[in-house]
C-alpha cells in the first residue's frame, strides 16, 4: 500500500480505530478533536446495491448512533498530515 498513500491511510486509520470502511470513508475533519486524541464516527457511506443505485451518506454508524474511538499517535500524525495537504 505503500504506492497508493490514500488507501494505505484508510488502511491505518481502520486499523486504528476499529472503524468500517463506511465509516472512515464518510470521516470530515470537523469530526476530528486532536486535543483530546478523538475521532466522533457520526455519519457512515450507504451503497445502494440495486440496479443504478448509488453511494448516500447516513446519520450514525452501520451499528447504530454515533460513537468516539480514540486517535493512537500514529493515526492521529497521519490525519494532521492529511489536513496539511
Amino acid at each position: 500500500l505503500q504506492g497508493l498513500p490514500l488507501l494505505h491511510d484508510l488502511a491505518l486509520f481502520q486499523l486504528h480505530t476499529g472503524a468500517r470502511v463506511g465509516e472512515a470513508a464518510a470521516l470530515e475533519f470537523e469530526s476530528i478533536d486532536f486535543r483530546r486524541d478523538l475521532v466522533h464516527l457520526r455519519q457512515h457511506l450507504h451503497w445502494q446495491r440495486s440496479k443504478g443505485g448509488g453511494i448516500t451518506t447516513l446519520p450514525g454508524t452501520k451499528g447504530g448512533p454515533a460513537r468516539n474511538v480514540n486517535l493512537t499517535r500514529d493515526c492521529k500524525e497521519m490525519l494532521r498530515k492529511r489536513l496539511q495537504n
